[in-house]
C-alpha cells in the first residue's frame, strides 16, 4: 500500500481495492514485490520506483509510520470510520450500523463543527502526523 500510495496518494482507496483484489480474487502474494509491481503497472505508476521502494525499505518505514498512527487513533480493526474535525477524532461506528443510525451521528458533528468559532486550535491530524495545514 505504501509504495503504491507514494506515487498517488488520492488513490488510496483504490490501491486497497487493488491489493484486496490480487490477495482474495487472484490468489496473489502481497508479500511478493512483483504483485504490488504488476498492479502499479496496469494503473500507470512507475513499476521501478515500487520496486525500489519496496526492496529499499521506503515502503516499510511508510508503513511503520502508518501503523504508529492507527495506534495513536486507537484504531484496532478494519473497517474504521473516523471523523478528523481538526480538533479531534471521533471513531463512528462502522460494520453492521443501519445508515440512518450514521447520518444521525454525523449530522451531529457537522453541527457542532458549524457552532464551532471562527478560531481553531491547530488540527490533530496535523499534530499527529508533523505535517502543517
Amino acid at each position: 500500500m505504501a509504495a503504491l500510495r507514494a506515487q498517488a496518494p488520492d488513490r488510496a482507496v483504490h490501491w486497497a481495492k487493488q491489493l484486496q483484489a490480487a490477495f482474495y480474487t487472484h490468489g496473489l502474494s502481497l508479500s511478493e514485490p512483483s504483485t504490488v509491481a504488476a498492479i502499479a503497472s496496469a494503473n500507470g505508476l512507475d513499476k521501478g520506483k515500487v520496486l525500489q521502494s519496496l526492496t529499499g525499505g521506503t515502503a516499510q518505514a511508510q508503513a511503520e509510520a502508518d501503523f504508529a498512527l492507527t495506534r495513536t487513533l486507537r484504531v484496532s480493526s478494519y473497517p474504521t470510520l473516523l471523523w478528523i474535525d481538526g480538533t479531534g477524532v471521533h471513531q463512528l461506528p462502522a460494520t453492521g450500523t443501519p445508515l440512518a443510525t450514521l447520518n444521525g451521528i454525523l449530522d451531529e458533528l457537522l453541527a457542532d463543527k458549524q457552532a464551532a468559532t471562527a478560531t481553531e486550535p491547530p488540527s490533530i491530524l496535523a499534530t499527529l502526523t508533523g505535517a502543517e495545514r
